[in-house]
């Protein structure tokens, strides 16, 4: 009673929700300060139009601004004889010059010093700077040849994973934060794409302090910049079905790129598209190392779909570890055995690698490092902590504690 406070009741609850969630979407309609309907372009204008009437004519083309003046206030370009942050993105003049770094993409690749990089800032409006990204990113990741396609290039990455992301990414980014969306692109390894705001709360499954941490995004298919995407939708660059992380696992589980991730930082989220297969050699590894387990449990082996999922499952535990976020399947299964019951240096030296280092690189440096287990392995054997089994395994030497401890 003295400090005022009061509970509120439910009603009051779901308005302030309601009012909060108006507000999240209001962003893309604040006005741009200094900015007048004359800093629209009129020729962007009148191209959005057309692409408005294709299935069918709704709007004339304008002559001039001042007949364009009530179109671009019930699309919420222009508000009481100002520019939003959506008229400018979609159709205004100089972008640059009046949204800052909200029209900003940089592009970076990390690659060795004594190698030329291709580092460029892109300016613009939302469409070329959709359409000028995705062609960067094309520029830059490695090109291999498909034999199957009669000697045809082919990406490492999808071309429609690259785009989807591009998209996605500008369609959703926070644009009441006055900060640049940053592709990042380490050849061999990932492309990265970093852009300001996060993902709702509720969207978010956390349990990092687990015995097993979990970190899993559940898809949304609602715009975050409704009028935006309206306007994207037109254009064809955005779905409105949750699209863009659908096709992302998709993909993955056509074995045709490794598992998205995302990392979240102040203000930012980055998603990391990694390079290879969802099912490559770690994985074969590990499951040829568990194969009676895997036997035991099933009456019989995987199927190549069962593969994917599982290694799905497998590689977003791994990311959890660090700290990265994923799309969330199923919950995971962390039981492992072998049909070998045997321990080889090839198959620890796999396993340790990976573990440590991810994928094998460098053929040279591998060979180094399993000679060096396959030492430590001869080590333990001469000190009695193991004991061969057949001609290549080890097992724990079972006598070992009888033999040296009371």
């Amino acid at each position: 009673m003295l400090t005022g406070d009061r509970r509120l009741t439910d009603a009051e609850i779901e308005r302030q929700e309601e009012y909060r969630e108006e507000s999240w979407h209001a962003r893309e309609l604040r006005p741009v300060p200094g900015t007048a309907i004359d800093d629209v372009d009129l020729d962007s204008l009148n191209d959005y139009i057309q692409q408005l009437n294709r299935p069918v004519k709704v709007e004339t083309i304008k002559p001039d601004l001042a007949a364009a003046r009530g179109f671009l206030e019930r699309k919420g370009f222009v508000q009481d004889g100002v520019v939003t942050t959506l008229g400018m993105l979609v159709c205004g003049r100089y972008p640059g010059d009046r949204l800052g770094f909200r029209c900003h993409v940089h592009g970076y690749v990390e690659a060795a010093q004594d190698v030329a990089q291709d580092k460029q800032d892109l300016i613009d409006n939302i469409l070329p700077l959709m359409q000028n990204s995705l062609a960067y990113l094309l520029r830059n990741i490695q090109v291999g040849i498909s034999v199957a396609g009669g000697g045809s290039a082919v990406p490492q990455y999808p071309e429609e994973v690259l785009r989807e992301t591009v998209n996605n990414a500008l369609a959703h980014r926070d644009y009441s934060i006055d900060r640049q969306a940053i592709i990042s692109i380490k050849p061999g390894q990932h492309v990265s794409i970093r852009n300001p705001g996060s993902f709702r709360p509720r969207l978010l499954i956390e349990h990092p302090d687990d015995p097993i941490p979990l970190r899993r995004i559940m898809p949304e298919a609602k715009a975050r910049n409704p009028k935006l995407a309206d306007v994207l939708r037109v254009y064809r660059k955005w779905e409105g079905k949750g699209v863009g992380m659908a096709t992302l696992v998709n993909l993955c589980l056509e074995n045709r790129i490794d598992i998205p991730a995302y990392r979240f930082y102040s203000e930012e989220v980055c998603l990391f598209l990694n390079a290879g297969p969802l099912l490559g050699n770690r994985i074969d590894t590990l499951l040829d190392s568990f194969d009676a387990y895997i036997a035991g449990k099933l009456a019989g082996g995987l199927s190549d779909e069962q593969k994917l999922v599982l290694a799905y499952l497998m590689k977003a535990q791994w990311a959890d570890e660090r700290y990265r976020y994923t799309i969330l399947l199923t919950p995971d299964n962390n039981h492992r055995f072998s049909s070998a019951g045997t321990a080889t240096a090839k198959k620890t030296a796999f396993a340790l690698w990976y573990e440590d280092r991810g994928e094998i690189q460098d053929i040279k440096e591998f060979d180094r490092f399993y000679r060096k287990v396959r030492y430590t392995f001869n080590k333990l054997e001469r000190g009695g902590y193991i004991v061969r089994a057949g001609r290549l395994g080890f097992v724990l030497n079972q006598q070992y504690r009888a033999d040296r401890l009371l």
